[in-house]
């Protein structure tokens, strides 16, 4: 039987103490079931005695990539219910992180801690985080950080980087969750990682996975939840990527270590307000990522129904991170990225010269939805929640340019999805063109993330 958190207004009432009536008007009828996608009561900590320092390959010791750690990363870790919700904070493993219960006491919850083990703390693949907040699922949403049902938006808590080893199927009120967790990632550029359930037969979930803007995490054996999704845009793909893990309850940590350690190259970097952006990390995670065997996309899809873009590699993400920015106006290398606005009916192009043939091409396309957010009332002059959501439509293609003409080599131009992917074995040299064109109704200019990697050999794929 899965572990199951349920929430009441009993428990919001006791779990939140002087602030309960107004998590009543918070949450009203709605009626949670969060489960943890993981059988038992949580995973066996002896099997976490040793992480990887990466999702699919440990970097060489004489890499720059090995040397990340994810300092100066806050992070969020949200698990469980009221009373039920913490890791063990006085274990050796935490040891000088500053881990601050933000949903009141609590007992130590199992799952919690050897979800925690992986992230941060003397064994985890990111010790350098020093900061931790710890959040119930409930108070998250409410008060927390979401603040869902209320008039006002959400507030990030100080926190870059929220990690969610818990899904829900579904409940009342789920579409405002996943329009705030949009709206928290577009407007204060926070990374939400979220699992998507295990099984193979199982329905992508509402919670927390279906959100646009997430990294939504799978096991690279195939055996987590597809078929794209049912809530808020029928017909998305996720999860984005997999891990090399037996549940998702791990993989999910494993991404979420990876990204604070981008994070802190992205820190370093030249543009570090560029590097770090929700949509250039996801881009770069994902164009990096090996593929599993038998990964395959159906016809007018950019991923994998169940693999995603494949396994991320943070070695390869970070040489990624470390190539760019480079614009449509300068010479585009074998790996990179970019970050800039495209008004609408814009198209930029990006020119590729390969001089030897490329084993395999990797390129993805990644954009924010938008949500209106918080409006001023003209009757009253009160600030008003306006969850309406808004999503640009991009294409990508990749063309053969050479001898004054333009041929189309391959195209990603999903209707429905945030991203799109390009993913070629085999590539001869010649002169290609990397084009971006935007098809949407949308007045103003969006943000979009590129990025790509064209290797000489093909990886070899994740088994």
């Amino acid at each position: 039987m899965s572990h199951q958190a349920h929430v009441s207004w009993g428990w919001l009432w006791g779990g939140l103490g002087v602030v309960g009536l107004y998590a009543l008007f918070l949450w009203g009828d709605w009626r949670l079931t969060g489960t943890y996608a993981q059988d038992g009561d949580g995973p066996d900590e002896s099997r976490m005695a040793s992480v990887m320092r990466d999702a699919a390959d440990p970097p060489a010791s004489g890499s720059r990539a090995y040397f990340l750690k994810g300092t100066g990363v806050p992070v969020g870790h949200v698990e469980g219910a009221p009373g039920d919700y913490l890791p063990n904070l006085q274990a050796p493993d935490f040891a000088g992180i500053q881990m601050t219960p933000r949903s009141g006491p609590s007992k130590v919850n199992g799952h919690a801690f050897a979800t925690a083990k992986v992230i941060y703390g003397r064994t985890g693949m990111a010790p350098g985080i020093d900061s931790v907040h710890f959040y119930t699922t409930p108070h998250w949403m409410g008060l927390g950080v979401l603040r869902t049902g209320s008039p006002f938006p959400p507030d990030p808590d100080g926190r870059r980087v929220f990690t969610h080893s818990w899904i829900s199927p579904g409940m009342a009120g789920a579409s405002d969750v996943l329009r705030r967790t949009d709206y928290l990632i577009d407007y204060h550029g926070v990374h939400v990682v979220a699992g998507v359930n295990n099984g193979a037969d199982t329905s992508v979930p509402a919670l927390m996975a279906s959100a646009y803007n997430a990294i939504a995490v799978g096991v690279a054996s195939g055996n987590s939840s597809g078929g794209y999704t049912r809530h808020e845009g029928r017909g998305r793909c996720k999860p984005d990527v997999v891990v090399p893990r037996s549940t998702t309850s791990i993989a999910t940590p494993v991404i979420t270590a990876t990204v604070a350690r981008l994070l802190e190259a992205a820190d370093k970097a030249d543009t570090p307000d560029l590097a770090g952006k929700p949509e250039v990390i996801k881009a770069i995670l994902m164009a990096g990522a090996v593929k599993p065997e038998g990964w395959h996309r159906e016809t007018g899809k950019p991923l994998d129904e169940h693999l995603g873009a494949g396994v991320p590699r943070s070695s390869t993400s970070y040489a990624m991170l470390q190539s760019g920015p480079t614009g449509p106006d300068q010479p585009v290398g074998l790996y990179g990225w970019d970050f800039r606005r495209l008004p609408r009916n814009g198209h930029n192009q990006y020119r590729v010269t390969l001089d030897r043939p490329v084993g395999e091409a990797s390129i993805m396309l990644v954009w924010n939805r938008r949500v209106a957010g918080t409006v001023k009332d003209l009757f009253t002059d009160q600030e008003r929640w306006v969850n309406l959501p808004r999503l640009a439509d991009f294409t990508l293609r990749l063309l053969e340019v050479g001898g004054g003409q333009s041929r189309v080599v391959a195209e990603s131009a999903s209707t429905v999805d945030n991203v799109e992917h390009i993913y070629i074995k085999d590539l001869p040299p010649g002169e290609y063109a990397l084009e971006i064109t935007r098809g949407d109704a949308h007045t103003e200019a969006w943000g979009y993330a590129l990025a790509w990697r064209l290797d000489t050999q093909a990886a070899v794929p994740v088994r």
